[in-house]
């Protein structure tokens, strides 16, 4: 066995060269033959061609100093060659390479809390009508940003108590103005304002609303129903709602409206401002205050179950809406025929 002097590798006696380093290996010292008596034909060595190896490094020259003629031995290059003895790959040394450190990419922010939160502030100059949406935009957009991991969730949160805040805020108003206009109607009707002479004070009164929260009998036993849908219907009987009534869609006018309806809209009728003063000049009761025009346009007639009508016949009444002490009536006239009816509330 040959060892390589370089890396102190054991290679074959008829190796030229280090399996491991590559370096040249010296000759072996030639042995003795022992003379042979008879020659035997020997049969020629086989020419064993090596394995092809990728190319390796030729060595570096050795320089021997003069001081010391001691052979320096340099440190093995590792170019990573293939090892025959263990069939592994010589571990490169580790070297320290610098090393980077990526920059983390930044977060997102959400778009939709950011809408959310910019609707949010524009409802409050717009008495909240915005704030549904931006509650919407806000909830999402939150939602939205805590899957993605962005940014933006104090955006929606702010935005999501602004608008439910403002939401709240009208809603309160609505309900409060609602209420009152429904309470004022119906305090009105209970509560009638008595001026110094005596006589009711009908300005303070929602009289139209009155009217449309009522139920009315004729003397005759007719009876009229109005309802919130601006509808009503006209029963020949009050005590049968099942046959003979008329039904359609109704407008009331009151105080200088109905004048103003009657003597323009109505026009064709001929009833003129001077005459209306009249009216009310002739009769205590009658103020321009309680001055009214109840129009009823009747779509539909049924008389013994059958329909009888086939085109809309607008009739309009003209009279006046009066309290006596608790007791309140229509005193009116079908402008079509000049008959004068007299309705006061169910149960009265």
């Amino acid at each position: 066995m040959k060892k390589c002097a370089f890396c102190g590798c054991d290679n074959s006696d008829d190796s030229k060269f280090c399996v491991n380093c590559g370096t040249s290996l010296p000759e072996a010292a030639a042995t003795p033959v022992e003379p042979v008596v008879a020659a035997t034909p020997v049969a020629e060595p086989v020419p064993v061609h090596a394995v092809p190896e990728a190319p390796k490094p030729q060595p570096q020259p050795e320089y021997r100093s003069a001081i010391d003629p001691q052979p320096v031995t340099a440190p093995a290059p590792d170019y990573g060659s293939y090892n025959y003895g263990n069939n592994t790959t010589a571990a490169a040394p580790a070297s320290a390479a610098p090393t980077y450190n990526p920059k983390p990419a930044a977060q997102k922010t959400n778009g939709l809390c950011i809408a959310g939160f910019v609707i949010s502030l524009i409802s409050l100059f717009c008495a909240g009508l915005t704030a549904i949406v931006s509650l919407i935009l806000s909830i999402c957009g939150y939602v939205s940003a805590s899957k993605k991991n962005q940014k933006g969730k104090g955006f929606a949160v702010a935005g999501i108590v602004i608008s439910i805040v403002l939401v709240l805020f009208f809603a309160f108003v609505m309900f409060v103005y609602y209420f009152g206009e429904y309470y004022s109607g119906y305090s009105s009707s209970s509560s009638h304002k008595v001026e110094e002479d005596g006589d009711i004070d009908y300005s303070d009164m929602n009289i139209s609303r009155l009217i449309k929260n009522t139920d009315w009998v004729e003397k005759d036993d007719s009876f009229l129903v109005f309802d919130s849908s601006s509808r009503f219907h006209y029963y020949r009987d009050h005590g049968d709602t099942s046959d003979n009534y008329y039904t359609g869609t109704y407008e009331i006018y009151v105080g200088e409206d109905a004048v103003e309806f009657i003597t323009e809209d109505l026009s064709e009728y001929g009833v003129t401002e001077d005459e209306i003063y009249d009216i009310i000049d002739a009769n205590e009761e009658y103020t321009i205050d309680n001055l009214i025009c109840i129009v009823l346009n009747n779509e539909s007639c049924i008389v013994d179950g059958e329909e009888t009508f086939d085109h809309t016949v607008m009739t309009p009444y003209m009279g006046c809406y009066l309290v006596d002490d608790d007791e309140v009536a229509l005193d009116i006239a079908n402008m079509n025929t000049a008959t004068y009816y007299w309705f006061e509330p169910e149960g009265q």
